[in-house]
């Protein structure tokens, strides 16, 4: 039987993984968009510094998310398959 305790936590980390998940979803849909649009725009002459700083960017926020979605679903797992309290770390990253 868990505890309040361990219901809490494990709330508050699937929260943190859902909440990852939806930044993740955003962001990969952003990337995918970028790299439409220099596909669409063939690296035109006129408008290619732009372009690629627009995809380099989409492409940060979705390493970014990414890695963050993968540490929650990490934490989260750990709490619920081997009873394990998350660290410091992966509490100041869910917030």
């Amino acid at each position: 039987m868990k505890t309040t305790e361990q219901l809490r936590e494990e709330e508050r980390l699937l929260s943190a993984v859902e909440q990852a998940k939806g930044r993740y979803q955003t962001a990969k849909m952003r990337f995918e968009r970028s790299i439409a649009l220099c596909r669409d725009l063939a690296f035109a002459l006129g408008g290619k510094g732009a372009v690629f700083q627009q995809a380099e960017a989409a492409y940060e926020e979705w390493r970014h998310a990414f890695q963050e979605y993968r540490l929650a679903l990490c934490a989260f797992n750990d709490f619920v398959l081997r009873y394990k309290m998350p660290d410091g770390n992966a509490r100041a990253a869910s917030a």
